[in-house]
């Protein structure tokens, strides 16, 4: 059995072996920059379906069960980002959850 003093220090040199944000690495800093945008960006290309669904009054061809599914599968990569504390993974998964729970229930509520 490990006594709480270890496992404090195990968790101190895990922190430090961590790279730092932003990274001093030209091409890790720019990487990281492109995910957070990819990240926020993915999503949004997602609204356009919801305005669609609910302009046109139709869910005509958007299968709810799909959409729910996907909502669904954005819960544990926002559990994963939470516990490892990944602000990017958290920010992206939990703007997938909110698009896809829109086209998922603008589905319902007209089809």
């Amino acid at each position: 059995m490990h006594s709480p003093i270890h496992d404090l220090n195990l968790r101190k040199r895990v922190r430090l072996l961590a790279d730092p944000y932003p990274n001093p690495k030209f091409w890790v800093n720019l990487l990281d920059k492109i995910v957070l945008a990819v990240g926020v960006a993915g999503p949004l290309v997602t609204v356009p379906q919801i305005f669609k669904i609910i302009h046109e009054k139709s869910a005509g061809g958007v299968c709810v069960e799909t959409w729910s599914l996907f909502a669904i599968f954005n819960i544990p990569w926002i559990l994963y980002g939470y516990v490892h504390k990944e602000k990017p993974i958290m920010l992206a998964y939990v703007l997938w959850l909110i698009v896809n729970s829109g086209v998922a229930i603008a589905a319902i509520a007209y089809s």
